[in-house]
């Protein structure tokens, strides 16, 4: 079924080349086939037209954007994606598997990555509606579940230009391990509130492990997992009763959100110099985030940069820094915030029970994350 919606506005900046902004947008709801794994996929494809009621593409070349869903979050609740990049000039496909309440997150992986393969192969098909539209490099979005599985296709993947992670989760099999295996420039975006899949525990080890050449954070101040899309029953249930302290509405959170991601997408093709330039440019001086980035220095760690150094581990009283730092955060293994304290270069954890604590220290460079012991 081929649908077109009109939008009287747009609020990002790129274009594909050689093409104008404003598009309208056409929809196609189709079933890909599998044949190897034998697994139909479904598929929800945004693209550009120029007229209401359209069926082809208009006149460029456009990047493919796939998007993976969250754990029970419908598709349909990533309209917000459609409406703000399909008419500046992106395709965008939201594949519409693993739904249900026990997701299998390697099919997840496998169906954005073939989803992906077969639509920019399209591309190729002579006297098709869609040849010679279609960029052959291919961007990877995901939100929460979706974008653990995003990490998943990306890392058995060859052609891929970009990847944009929002709230992403730890999955199995790991993200956090095939990350290891993802060298593409990426951008995550979090929400500093979120209580569903907590930072430390998802979103920063998947960041510390992937060997892109250029890597950013935003931190969303007072931000949410669930805001980066339309309401959604589920999710809005379980961030409700997660003890989040969310601050600032979805309508600001989705701006911010959107505001990054233009601007990444801005640098599809370019050096990762060109996106450092463009992230700093973007971040400079904006007090809704918290953002910091790793970029041109792909082997070396954020930590090493930094010259972060914790001691005494294990401890019984205080934690020192060798430096004064913008903040420290002591989370539970479990992702729980337990203590903070800003510009300080110490931390008093006598209070804590005796265990293992993930320690966040953040400064301008960026963040750095160290496991200690409390004795």
């Amino acid at each position: 079924m081929i649908r077109c919606y009109v939008f009287a506005f747009c609020m990002i900046s790129f274009a594909a080349k050689g093409v104008s902004q404003n598009f309208l947008i056409g929809e196609l709801d189709t079933v890909l086939f599998d044949a190897e794994r034998q697994r139909e996929i479904p598929v929800s494809i945004f693209f550009p037209v120029e007229e209401t009621q359209q069926t082809a593409l208009a006149d460029g070349v456009f990047p493919v954007i796939t998007i993976g869903h969250g754990f029970t979050i419908e598709i349909a609740a990533y309209q917000n994606f459609v409406d703000r990049l399909v008419p500046d000039g992106h395709v965008i496909v939201l594949v519409d598997t693993e739904t249900g309440a026990f997701p299998d997150h390697f099919s997840f992986g496998q169906d954005l990555a073939f989803s992906a393969d077969v639509i920019r192969a399209w591309s190729q098909i002579e006297d098709s509606r869609w040849e010679g539209h279609f960029y052959q490099e291919v961007v990877l979005m995901g939100h929460s579940m979706g974008a653990g599985a995003s990490v998943l296709a990306a890392s058995e993947m060859n052609d891929v230009s970009l990847l944009i992670l929002m709230a992403p989760a730890e999955t199995d099999p790991s993200a956090i391990l095939a990350a290891e295996a993802v060298a593409f420039p990426t951008l995550i975006i979090s929400g500093q509130e979120d209580l569903v899949t907590p930072w430390p525990v998802h979103g920063l080890p998947i960041y510390e492990a992937l060997k892109s050449e250029c890597k950013c954070i935003v931190d969303i101040i007072g931000g949410g997992h669930c805001y980066f899309t339309l309401e959604n029953f589920f999710c809005d249930l379980g961030e409700s009763i997660s003890g989040s302290d969310i601050s600032i509405s979805r309508t600001e959170q989705q701006e911010i959100t959107f505001d990054y991601i233009a601007s990444f997408l801005e640098t599809i093709y370019t050096e990762p110099n060109q996106i450092l330039d463009n992230f700093l440019v973007q971040s400079d001086g904006d007090e809704r985030v918290d953002a910091s980035h790793d970029c041109l220095v792909s082997q070396n760690s954020i930590a090493s940069q930094m010259d972060i150094e914790l001691y005494p581990n294990p401890t019984t009283q205080k934690v020192y820094c060798n430096k004064k730092l913008r903040s420290i955060c002591v989370y539970s293994l479990y992702g729980q915030v337990l203590l903070e304290a800003s510009d300080v270069s110490e931390i008093d954890v006598s209070m804590l029970d005796k265990g293992t604590y993930i320690v966040v220290c953040k400064e301008e460079k960026g963040s750095f994350q160290k496991t200690i012991i409390k004795q």
